[in-house]
């Protein structure tokens, strides 16, 4: 994180005001919300939409976040921070960071366990390799290698 240059001293940081919201919000005791006045906003559900730090949060039906977005002053869209997927059990199987191309995929054991995952650039290793530790006893299994396709 960058700090605002009313942050430092002779270029060291020092507390401000500033980032206060961000690195130290307030808590709304009535119902143990991060407080609005510090720039946050919440949907009926309790999700956070907004943040200080001019950030976007999007929730599907189920409330699962499935995507993150940087805003301009206006409140429009800049950019696409993370996009995210679920499997038909709610559990996070993808993120996809648009600016780098990162594709992180989430492997689940048959316990619905996620003890691997495996970030990996989208279409660049014909060999990149999806595995799956076991927990217990740390040894690798792999599922399956190739391209991976966002």
């Amino acid at each position: 994180m960058t700090l605002p240059k009313e942050c430092t001293e002779s270029g060291n940081p020092v507390g401000c005001e500033a980032i206060r919201p961000i690195v130290n919000p307030s808590a709304n005791a009535a119902d143990n919300r991060l407080s609005s006045s510090d720039g946050y906003v919440f949907d009926p559900a309790g999700n956070t939409v907004r943040d200080p730090q001019s950030r976007r949060f999007t929730y599907d039906g189920e409330n699962k976040q499935v995507m993150v977005e940087t805003l301009d002053l206006n409140g429009n869209p800049v950019s696409t921070v993370g996009e995210y997927e679920y499997d038909g059990d709610g559990k996070r199987v993808k993120k996809h960071v648009p600016s780098t191309g990162e594709v992180t995929v989430f492997v689940y054991n048959a316990g619905g366990k996620r003890p691997h995952r495996k970030p990996a650039k989208a279409g660049t290793d014909p060999n990149a390799e999806f595995g799956m530790m076991n927990a217990e006893s740390g040894q690798k299994r792999e599922l399956r290698t190739g391209t991976l396709h966002s």
